[in-house]
């Protein structure tokens, strides 16, 4: 069985070395097809490989492969490419569908408060993760989760899935399908993930979800880091912990070697793990104890 495949980073690259064991990569539109790592998995699999531009500009078209996978893709597959496919074409989601359509989920999972989440596979249509769902497994989300280990996990737990289709496939077993109930869908936009100001009106647990979803260290976030305003340029904040503490939402209540204690809604927050021009700070005389921090929309 000949798979494209399309994506990027690394959980493309996973299911690429995956699929060049098994003797199922046979080509990789990506737009990192210039890299090392990615070349060289091409190279040891035999596979052609091609820039994503080719899922657009015909290359895509052109093809004698049996399916298209899509990993971590960043470029919508236009409608022809899928028709090429005659329905042949599954793309790996982490998140479940059709609750978390879009990019950025397990962050957004995150920041929602969700206590389980899922991976999922599901045919590619014209619509953004509109296809019927072929498989999904579903995992815990712990309390100290961060943006990047979900997100990593999320990718590495729908990797397994996929290569579980996979092997439905190359054994020439059908899919299951299940329609997607579109009227429980949301989809998350990356624009709208892009502000990392703390809103102070939140409670202790929103504000400790939204700063840990936001924490992709050691790695750069791609869409905000949770931050406060200062006079001398923005303090990155990387982790929080509920406190049990009152005052006025943005308040700061203590700066200290533990850490930068600021009210909220309901109650307060221990801020820790500063970061200010790329390094590490402490607490202790970073903000005078009384003053309001500015959250969003200038509360």
């Amino acid at each position: 069985m000949r798979i494209a495949l399309a994506g990027e980073d690394r959980p493309a690259q996973r299911v690429a070395a995956a699929l060049s064991e098994a003797g199922h990569l046979a080509a990789w539109f990506t737009a990192q097809y210039d890299q090392p790592r990615v070349a060289s998995l091409a190279g040891k699999a035999g596979a052609d490989l091609h820039p994503d531009t080719g899922l657009s500009d015909g290359t895509a078209l052109k093809t004698t492969y049996d399916w298209l996978l899509t990993v971590n893709c960043a470029r919508l597959v236009p409608a022809e490419v899928l028709d090429a496919y005659k329905g042949q074409a599954l793309n790996l989601h982490n998140g479940p569908l059709p609750a978390y359509a879009g990019r950025h989920v397990t962050q957004w999972g995150i920041r929602n408060g969700e206590s389980r989440f899922a991976s999922t596979i599901h045919y590619l249509e014209p619509g953004i993760d509109t296809g019927d769902v072929v498989a999904e497994t579903w995992y815990d989300i712990g309390p100290t989760e961060t943006g990047l280990s979900l997100f990593d996990r999320s990718f590495r737990l729908g990797t397994e899935l996929m290569l579980q289709v996979v092997e439905t496939l190359a054994a020439g077993g059908p899919l299951p399908r299940r329609k997607q109930d579109l009227t429980l869908r949301h989809l998350y936009r990356h624009k709208d993930a892009l502000d990392g100001r703390i809103d102070w009106r939140w409670s202790p647990r929103q504000v400790v979800d939204f700063i840990r979803a936001g924490n992709y260290a050691p790695l750069s976030s791609p869409t905000y880091t949770a931050h406060l305003a200062h006079a001398d340029g923005s303090i990155l904040v990387l982790r929080a912990e509920p406190i049990d503490a009152k005052g006025k939402p943005g308040e700061v209540l203590s700066a200290e070697s533990e850490g930068l204690t600021v009210a909220c809604g309901g109650g307060a927050v221990r801020l820790t793990q500063l970061k200010r021009d790329g390094k590490a700070c402490t607490a202790p005389g970073l903000y005078d104890p009384g003053t309001i921090l500015p959250g969003r929309d200038g509360v």
